[in-house]
């Protein structure tokens, strides 16, 4: 039995010398060539951006990502100018219908996620980048874009050093 605890300790050891994966580890790589609507789910997305990004590990980036890694703003994408971000929750107002996105942006939960991704209605909102506004210039603004619109992914992976 002593052999199972001295190994789970070592295991415990590695795992807490480990380096957490900070956000300030993640990169914005670029955006995916194929849109989709407000409801084709975060494994679709990672999907996409895996495809877009091979051997990068690439999935969805999270607003937080995009917030602490500025300078790299996602380019225009090929359907407009706003791309899907995944929302980083950092609080809910008490009386807990309206969550705070890191991006400063405030919405109920279903209307930073379309409905956890799920929805592809022109009532129910998803966040996005805005690389760039109607006369050109660079923005990166975050916003709340209706799911029944196709967007490029914003693309993010961990660096390797």
């Amino acid at each position: 039995m002593s052999w199972k605890l001295a190994r789970l300790a070592v295991g415990l050891l590695f795992i807490a010398l480990s380096p957490p994966v900070a956000a300030d580890d993640v990169r914005y790589f670029g955006n995916t060539t194929t849109s989709t609507f407000g409801n084709a789910g975060v494994i679709r997305f990672n999907q996409l951006c895996n495809a877009a990004f091979p051997t990068t590990g690439a999935r969805i980036c999270t607003s937080e990502e995009i917030v602490r890694n500025g300078g790299a703003l996602p380019a225009a994408d090929s359907n407009g100018v706003d791309q899907w971000v995944h929302p980083t929750i950092t609080s809910t107002f008490t009386t807990g219908t309206l969550a705070v996105d890191f991006s400063g942006r405030q919405a109920t939960p279903a209307n930073l996620s379309c409905n956890g991704w799920s929805s592809a209605v022109s009532t129910v909102t998803g966040l996005v980048i805005t690389s760039s506004n109607n006369q050109g210039t660079i923005s990166g603004q975050f916003n709340l874009s209706t799911c029944n619109l196709s967007r490029n992914v914003a693309c993010c992976a961990r660096i390797v050093p």
